[in-house]
């Protein structure tokens, strides 16, 4: 005789199969949903190719910071949810990736070798449909932009454990490469000899390039400059700034390596170049300075 049906597992049926119901229902409206976000991507990829054809009749840029952040505030401002900004932001970022390399694919020198923080950064900006190609020291990085090997360059500026790197400093003194975008790893872990992991430090990294980045409402300015010797030399370096309302966001000095006790000071500031009160306060800056340089304007990662 067959045993008896249990009692609670056959009341269990009939709500399993409800559910199962509804799961069914559901992924079929993904599967809509899924091919309308690929028709969409593919119709976006060939605006991509569209603006290719025009830029490669005038020999435009192919990498444009300025307009990505443009792209990426615009969507973290119509985003409502339920996927975080760091979601939309690591999706879209990809998109852009993706499309920019239909366009065209670019050669990126990196302070290597493989898999480095500056090789990490690198692909997360580029994204990986590019060729990457690693260099000995970041002095080879500079070379390999300057005589047009590559098209840009990605370097370490500064992390939270060693603080700023003095060689790419160094290299924006004897350079005529400009920066054109920063790259944040916020939570970057270090692989300890003993194979356990610690949580290591926030991680900066510069994208240099022979041009800078145009305006995109959320930018960020460096400049390297030297002050005449006299007193009360680095309170009138400040005072320009604080008059035209510019925040500084960090002062580095360097020795100049020319003259015992003589210093260049590296200024990072909010704002780009073509702002009226940045203008007002580079010019007015000029005038107490042996020498001024900017490094260049772009987009201020988050």
């Amino acid at each position: 005789m067959p045993p008896k049906p249990n009692f609670m597992y056959s009341q269990y049926l009939p709500l399993k199969r409800n559910n199962m119901q509804k799961l069914s229902g559901i992924r079929k409206k993904i599967d809509v949903v899924d091919k309308k976000i690929l028709n969409l991507l593919n119709a976006r990829a060939d605006y991509a190719l569209d603006i290719a054809k025009i830029k490669e009749s005038y020999g435009g840029e192919y990498y444009l910071p300025h307009r990505e952040k443009k792209v990426i505030t615009n969507i973290n401002t119509m985003n409502k949810g339920p996927l975080s900004r760091e979601n939309v932001e690591a999706i879209y970022q990809e998109i852009l990736n993706s499309c920019r390399s239909l366009q065209r694919r670019l050669r990126i020198a990196y302070l290597g070798p493989e898999a480095t923080f500056t090789h990490l950064a690198a692909i997360k900006n580029f994204g990986r449909y590019t060729d990457f190609i690693s260099a000995n020291s970041i002095a080879d990085v500079f070379s390999e932009v300057e005589k047009q090997r590559v098209d840009y360059g990605v370097v370490p500026i500064e992390n939270s454990t060693e603080g700023v790197i003095n060689h790419t400093l160094d290299m924006f003194m004897e350079s005529a490469m400009l920066i054109c975008n920063e790259i944040n790893l916020p939570e970057v872990r270090i692989i300890e000899s003993s194979s356990t992991a610690r949580l290591a430090k926030k991680a900066r990294f510069l994208v240099i390039g022979r041009t800078t980045s145009k305006r995109s409402g959320q930018d960020k300015t460096s400049i390297v400059f030297s002050v005449k010797d006299h007193i009360g030399a680095l309170y009138d370096m400040l005072v320009p700034f604080k008059k035209n309302k510019v925040n500084l966001t960090k002062i580095e000095s360097r020795p100049t390596r020319k003259k015992a006790w003589e210093y260049v000071f590296f200024i990072d500031f909010l704002g780009h170049i073509e702002d009226k009160n940045v203008k007002s306060a580079l010019k007015e800056l000029n005038r107490h300075c042996a020498f001024l340089k900017v490094l260049g304007s772009y987009p201020r990662a988050e």
